[in-house]
């Protein structure tokens, strides 16, 4: 059996390598939470678990609007995976096997809203982040251009620093991967 501080640092470990995500449902019946820390497991990623499991159960009870815009505010810890490789440089931060990374799926919930039981609900996705994904600068420059992609898809992003919010979307290994 393992001491007792042991096992607390692998907790602290294992919670620093997950992402958690926090999604708000804004529409005509008002604002409702629809999940709070919901992290990451083998289910899924949390933005996977959101599309494939809460928004279900939000159409499911009603909560979401056939006919009227259902804004999804999603706040995270870290900027969403990408199966796509932007840069061009063999590092995509996407490590689901072949399904798409949560940065598209993200851009296709904004683009075609959520199918649900033969009704479409469109979806306006707003997004902000506590940093950049990926474990080097150049998969952090990949996250980037990922980002770069859900803004022009329509996702109004924000990255949260601790002074406050920003439209910068690298840190300064990302950023010299890009130029």
């Amino acid at each position: 059996m393992q001491p007792a501080a042991a096992l607390v640092d692998m907790r602290q470990a294992e919670s620093a390598q997950s992402t958690y995500l926090t999604a708000t449902l804004i529409n005509a019946q008002g604002s409702r939470e629809l999940a709070s820390n919901l992290a990451s497991t083998a289910a899924g990623h949390s933005e996977d678990r959101l599309i494939d499991a809460i928004l279900p159960a939000a159409a499911t009870a009603g909560y979401l609007e056939a006919k009227a815009d259902n804004l999804l505010m999603i706040g995270i810890n870290r900027s969403p995976c990408s199966s796509t490789d932007r840069a061009g440089n063999g590092q995509i931060t996407c490590n689901k096997g072949g399904t798409p990374g949560c940065a598209e799926r993200l851009i296709h919930l904004a683009q075609h809203g959520f199918a649900h039981m033969g009704t479409t609900y469109p979806i306006t996705v707003v997004l902000s982040f506590r940093q950049i994904y990926g474990d080097n600068s150049a998969k952090q420059a990949n996250s980037v251009l990922a980002n770069e992609a859900m803004v022009k898809a329509g996702i109004q992003i924000e990255m949260q620093q601790a002074a406050g919010p920003t439209k910068l979307f690298y840190g300064t290994g990302a950023m010299k991967q890009l130029t």
